[in-house]
């Protein structure tokens, strides 16, 4: 009988070590669970909330096609012509919007065997007595019944009146008053296709175009320089001319 109690003892301590429903073994049980829970809960956890890809998209597409149409609107040319009296005028310039004003890129006036040609890379200009150069740009141009205007920046013109009857050609000069005054001008002339140029007396020019023969006198104390292609004009003798309307 003390056996069977020393037995059943040792088995009744087994049983205790054995079962998973001892103390011990529920704790770690429990701890067990929580984990496998947080780890689950981890698991499940729904990404970060992102922005769709529409949202991002379409207005970087939206400016990127306003600046592409703004960048062609305002750079867009127009070419446009006209003859009065024997003088060609040929240009090309910007389209005007509602919030810029047309402007002028290139503009060439074509009249008895000579040309004036104005553009970005050959351009009229003042020296004033400082010895300082100033490039000027085109404002505008405007026409009467046998002459050309061209206005230039700072209040600068040269008219071009023709005489188709005696084939005559006068130029003659805007420049303002200034301080420091103005030196001289230049203006791009240079003579058309196949033109023979001639100097003559009296500060003018005679002109051979296809057997053709025009006369052109320039502004006062002016000079035609052939290499360089410019017309050199005093400003201290040029006449002050009223400035016309700009077309």
């Amino acid at each position: 009988m003390k056996r069977l109690a020393e037995n059943d003892g040792s088995i009744e301590e087994r049983r205790n070590i054995e079962s998973p429903c001892s103390e011990p073994m529920i704790a770690d049980l429990r701890i067990y669970k929580q984990a496998c829970r947080i780890n689950s809960s981890l698991l499940t956890l729904e990404p970060m909330s992102r922005l769709p890809l529409g949202r991002i998209y379409f207005p970087l597409a939206y400016i990127l096609l306003a600046i592409g149409f703004l960048t062609i609107h305002y750079t867009r040319e127009k070419h446009f012509s006209a003859l009065v009296d024997g003088i060609e005028i040929r240009g090309k310039s910007t389209v005007g919007t509602i919030f810029s004003s047309p402007k002028i890129r290139k503009l060439t006036v074509n009249a008895a065997g000579l040309e004036l040609l104005f553009s970005k890379l050959n351009t009229a200009a003042l020296t004033t007595e400082d010895e300082i150069r100033h490039r000027l740009v085109i404002n505008g141009w405007s026409k009467d019944e046998n002459s050309v205007n061209i206005i230039l920046s700072d209040d600068v013109g040269i008219k071009i009146s023709s005489n188709a009857y005696d084939r005559a050609l006068n130029l003659s000069t805007i420049i303002p008053a200034t301080i420091p005054p103005v030196k001289f001008a230049e203006f791009p002339l240079q003579p058309a296709n196949s033109a023979d140029v001639k100097f003559l007396q009296n500060n003018t020019l005679a002109i051979k175009l296809d057997d053709i023969e025009y006369v052109v006198t320039l502004p006062p104390n002016s000079l035609w320089d052939p290499k360089l292609r410019r017309l050199i004009v005093n400003a201290e003798i040029n006449p002050t001319l009223e400035l016309p309307d700009i077309q």
